[in-house]
């Protein structure tokens, strides 16, 4: 092959892979902020704070909670959220203790998350749930979530 023709394919080729590094780049902020809203799940739970903890999802969330009750929208995970840290999880403290992502489109993750909540009792429960995140308008939001119990004691109630 002749110095001219590598010259000309190279030239082809540099731009695609200073694209493709922003590219990489640009995954590893976005996956940054992901796991960003996931601390920020964790921050919001262990004080309690379920106004914070609802907005990190998006306004029409949909959101399965271990007892597998469906929660709709921002509002009534919300409110569900202060009803349950009233009563069973008054005294919990959340854990996330495994995360992956995955992008299934730049704008759209897939979030696996074990969590592990220990009552003031000492009790504990685990928890496996899969997150759906889209990114709006620069920022990451929880679109869908499914929360299913792994061990710990069974919901007494369809809402806990």
């Amino acid at each position: 092959m002749t110095k001219s023709v590598l010259v000309v394919i190279l030239a082809a080729a540099l731009p695609s892979l200073a694209v493709g590094q922003r590219a990489v780049a640009g995954r590893a902020e976005d996956e940054k902020a992901v796991r960003n809203v996931i601390a920020g799940l964790v921050q919001s739970w262990n004080t309690h704070d379920m106004k914070s903890f609802a907005q990190f999802c998006a306004e029409d969330c949909d959101y399965v909670n271990v007892s597998g009750t469906d929660e709709k929208g921002r509002t009534e995970i919300e409110r569900h959220h202060i009803e349950i840290h009233a009563g069973k999880y008054k005294d919990s403290h959340l854990t996330a203790t495994s995360v992956t992502v995955r992008f299934l489109r730049p704008d759209v993750a897939l979030a696996h998350v074990g969590w592990e909540v220990l009552y003031g009792d000492g009790n504990k429960e685990t928890s496996f749930q899969t997150l759906v995140l889209t990114k709006q308008a620069n920022h990451w939001l929880i679109a869908a979530a499914q929360n299913t119990l792994t061990s710990g004691p069974a919901p007494s109630h369809p809402d806990n």
